[in-house]
């Protein structure tokens, strides 16, 4: 697995194949939004969001065959942006990958 930081990856531990690899990004706005993509406890790859404060929300993702570069890249656009949850929805809305809600 990999942590993903702003600069660089940090190798935590060999990936299997076909598994899905951990990242996550942070706001460079100077908010304290994160999203990072994490496998849960049956495997699925799961979205999380927290706001530093007082939100914390997690997602699986539904789609099969959703690959991990377009993840990647919806989730990097979306932290950019001052609405974070609604621009992660509407990327992986162009990307035709859906979720289903884990927790608020």
């Amino acid at each position: 697995m990999t942590f993903r930081s702003r600069l660089c990856d940090f190798p935590l531990i060999e990936p299997k194949s076909g598994t899905t690899r951990m990242f996550s990004f942070h706001s460079k706005t100077g908010a304290s939004d994160f999203l990072g993509l994490r496998r849960g406890r049956s495997g699925e790859a799961e979205i999380v969001y927290d706001d530093g404060a007082a939100r914390r929300m997690v997602w699986r993702v539904t789609s099969a065959g959703c690959d991990e570069s377009s993840l990647r890249d919806a989730m990097e656009r979306a932290v950019s942006c001052p609405r974070v949850v609604a621009a992660l929805f509407a990327e992986l809305s162009t990307r035709a990958i859906t979720l289903e809600v884990v927790s608020h």
